[in-house]
């Protein structure tokens, strides 16, 4: 619904939408999305940090899993809406959809809060990519390309030193106990997302 009213709209006030053709468009409506998607799942990130204070609340856990699914629900519909994507891109969507389950399946099983706190720290990869994305959607209509350089490289330069190198950290840090086996299957998750996050 809201990729029909974006593309509704640009079709009503942009000429050089009209005349790009049918994937770059496809492409086009995505970064509108992502950016107003994305920006919705920063703040709710934003309004939960407390849940790193160990204020467990309800309201930041449904913050929080409201998040995470909302990412994966994009990523979902950016696999099928778009008519063609990259290795990289396509990978990089199917590994987050697979960690974002992993994360819920794994906390529905042992219940324990601060398991969302750590995966929260590893979407801020996915939620603070608003200038890389504007920076795309200047590129496809022909904005000057000083400005559409400026604004993604120092969108990817943030984003690329923001990216998720803490969580590692926050597993290993000692904050929660688990189990032994816990213990290893989260090592083994930081590990992937570190992995993935400096991969991309």
């Amino acid at each position: 619904m809201l990729a029909k009213a974006t593309e509704f709209l640009l079709t009503r006030v942009s000429l050089q939408y009209r005349e790009m053709s049918f994937e770059n468009q496809r492409n086009t409506v995505t970064y509108v999305l992502d950016t107003f998607i994305t920006g919705v799942v920063l703040v709710l990130q934003l309004f939960s940090v407390p849940i790193h204070a160990k204020k467990y609340t309800f309201d930041y856990m449904n913050m929080l899993k409201a998040a995470v699914l909302l990412i994966s629900r994009l990523y979902i519909f950016e696999l099928t809406y778009r008519p063609c994507m990259r290795w990289p891109l396509l990978i990089d969507h199917f590994c987050t959809v697979f960690a974002i389950v992993l994360l819920l399946s794994v906390f529905s099983y042992i219940g324990h809060p601060a398991l969302i706190a750590a995966g929260e720290i590893w979407l801020f990869q996915a939620t603070t990519e608003q200038t890389v994305f504007i920076g795309l959607f200047m590129y496809r209509p022909r904005v000057p390309l000083r400005w559409t350089c400026d604004i993604f490289v120092s969108g990817q330069s943030t984003h690329s030193s923001s990216r998720s190198r803490l969580l590692p950290i926050f597993l290993f840090s000692g904050r929660f106990t688990w189990s032994n086996s816990m213990q290893n299957l989260m090592k083994l998750l930081s590990l992937s997302c570190l992995s993935l996050s400096l991969s991309c």
